[in-house]
């Protein structure tokens, strides 16, 4: 990563250059967008943590290992998964992407090696998409935040619209009377 210098309280003072962090996050993208697993783990720092599934009680391992088995579970369900960036925005060590997700979906991945809380649905909700979906597409809106330290990813959120994504894959949502 490259840095600025400027003052700040009389003191030279470090700031990354936020081109170079948007420019990680784009060329990470890339390269989940070519199934490309080593370039993909080599974004990420290697205590990284990963707070993208947002689910409680699930703690996803750390780095590019960890990074590295979502990768893989994400490229089985959606095989041809693109990831547009409609908007970049770095600050400080922040960059935060808004963008649309689509593809179709492949297969249901296999469970993790790590440990999931009993009532997990999957990466991405994966496993209450029925089988038959496979070939269905689907697009997406998600919005991601990554936090840069030395030129590599070292935390990463995720907001993303699960719910869409399996109505559009045709999961069918239980509705029940208010009696």
């Amino acid at each position: 990563m490259t840095t600025s210098t400027h003052a700040v309280n009389g003191q030279a003072a470090q700031t990354p250059d936020l081109a170079t962090n948007k420019d990680v996050i784009r060329r990470w993208f890339a390269a989940m967008e070519r199934g490309s697993l080593e370039e993909v783990q080599a974004y990420w720092a290697e205590d990284a943590l990963n707070y993208g599934s947002a689910r409680p009680g699930l703690r996803l391992p750390s780095g590019g290992e960890g990074i590295g088995l979502i990768a893989q579970m994400l490229r089985t369900a959606f095989p041809d998964r693109r990831w547009e960036i409609d908007d970049i925005i770095a600050e400080g060590d922040l960059v935060a992407c808004r963008m649309t997700v689509s593809g179709t979906f492949g297969a249901r991945p296999e469970r993790p090696p790590f440990a999931e809380p009993p009532d997990s649905p999957g990466v991405e909700s994966t496993h209450l998409v029925d089988p038959l979906a496979t070939g269905k597409p689907y697009s997406v809106k998600h919005m991601h935040i990554f936090r840069i330290a030395n030129g590599k990813i070292a935390e990463h959120w995720a907001a993303r619209d699960d719910l869409s994504l399996l109505l559009q894959l045709g999961h069918s949502l239980a509705v029940t009377s208010g009696d």
